[in-house]
């Protein structure tokens, strides 16, 4: 431990969870990235509407992935602690197994940890009345549908990434509770 800040570490590690490297780029790039453009120029969405709406809302999921991260640090434990002292040797693979998935599972809760921060970052700098004087206001009007589609593109990613990790979590669970002899 030190006291330096792993954000770039994480934001790589999270992407790189994604095996699939097409999947990664369409799903979880590409498709939030259009479709925050479509909400944007579309007058879909505003940002201060998702200011509103989302910033407690983001809050709070940001809390229960920090929970849920101390969750599965306790699974990755216990699994890396039956690994050292079993002996059978499908139940040595078993727990390899589940501590490799426990450590996928960390990085991608850690990634959208910060996903959510940014996303509430950008919420909050919304909110601030900052005035800019364009010559054009052209210029002003497509600054900010930009800013509102890059809001709405990291909300999506969010909302992806969430949907991947209660997948995750709906296998482990289902592991738990399943009777295997």
């Amino acid at each position: 431990m030190n006291d330096q800040f792993h954000i770039g570490e994480i934001l790589i590690d999270g992407i790189r969870s994604i095996e699939n490297k097409r999947r990664r780029t369409v799903l979880f790039f590409v498709l939030p990235f259009i479709l925050g453009l479509i909400l944007s120029f579309f007058n879909i969405v505003s940002v201060g509407i998702l200011a509103e709406k989302l910033l407690n809302a983001l809050a709070i999921f940001t809390g229960f992935l920090f929970t849920l991260m101390v969750y599965v640090s306790d699974k990755a434990n216990n699994a890396r602690s039956k690994y050292i002292e079993s002996i059978d040797h499908p139940e040595k693979r078993l727990s390899k197994r589940l501590s490799s998935f426990y450590h996928v599972l960390i990085k991608q809760i850690s990634y959208t940890i910060v996903i959510a921060s940014l996303i509430i970052i950008f919420l909050l700098v919304s909110d601030f009345n900052i005035p800019f004087e364009f010559k054009y206001s052209e210029v002003q009007y497509y600054l900010s549908k930009i800013y509102t589609s890059v809001v709405c593109s990291f909300l999506l990613h969010f909302l992806v990434f969430l949907a991947l990790i209660t997948s995750s979590m709906y296998a482990m669970f289902l592991h738990e509770t399943s009777f295997e002899e």
